[in-house]
């Protein structure tokens, strides 16, 4: 059986504002205040990558500058969102891949509409953790050897509550079930390879932020 989502009409809203307390009005007014809007949007049509670019000066770096230079870590160039990643980037061009070309290119405007009407207002949380993984790859110079590298950052949870509205209908589109995954932004990169530990770390789902050893560090 299906229900259609249940839309308040302007007036049942207007009733609900009446009804609320001074102090309620209050911290609604406040929470309101504080979510920033990014100062752009990055979708890479051929990778199918998602990041709001942040401004710099919106960034609380001071809470972990400390920690970073007695660690060794390096403070990011520049500050973004990550929407969706490789890995989830990966899966929406598998399933484009899929559909004849005239549904391909219709469901590639449908994507790109959702992302440009998408409200990607968010407001920082004061939870910052360390996080780690271990990335494995190849040896180019020794045959059937594996190369193991350590990635280590600092990042700053963020509340965006338009990330699972754009994913619900992302996956509506496309018939997919890809998972919102924990927004964030990455402040601080160190690790054994300083230039790769640069990338960051994806975190695609809230089961591989987990994996990281998460270390609330604020």
């Amino acid at each position: 059986m299906n229900f259609e989502k249940y839309q308040p009409s302007p007036e049942e809203i207007q009733k609900a504002k009446d009804s609320m307390t001074d102090e309620e009005k209050k911290m609604s007014e406040e929470r309101e205040k504080s979510f920033l809007a990014p100062e752009g949007k990055s979708f890479d049509e051929g990778k199918n990558t998602l990041l709001l670019d942040l401004d710099k000066n919106s960034v609380d770096l001071d809470a972990t500058r400390e920690l970073a230079e007695k660690n060794g870590f390096e403070q990011k160039g520049e500050f973004h969102i990550t929407v969706l990643g490789f890995k989830n980037g990966g899966e929406v061009k598998k399933a484009l891949k899929a559909l004849p070309e005239a549904e391909r290119q219709n469901t590639i405007l449908q994507i790109k509409s959702l992302v440009d009407s998408t409200d990607w207002s968010f407001v920082f949380e004061p939870q910052r953790f360390h996080i780690s993984k271990e990335y494995v790859s190849p040896d180019p110079k020794n045959k059937g050897a594996e190369l193991r590298e350590r990635r280590e950052s600092y990042i700053q949870m963020v509340n965006l509550p338009g990330m699972k509205i754009f994913y619900d209908k992302l996956n509506s589109i496309l018939g997919t079930n890809l998972e919102v995954p924990p927004a964030h932004i990455t402040l601080y990169t160190g690790g054994d390879d300083k230039e790769k530990s640069k990338m960051g770390i994806g975190i695609n789902t809230q089961s591989e932020f987990l994996k990281m050893n998460p270390e609330l560090i604020s």
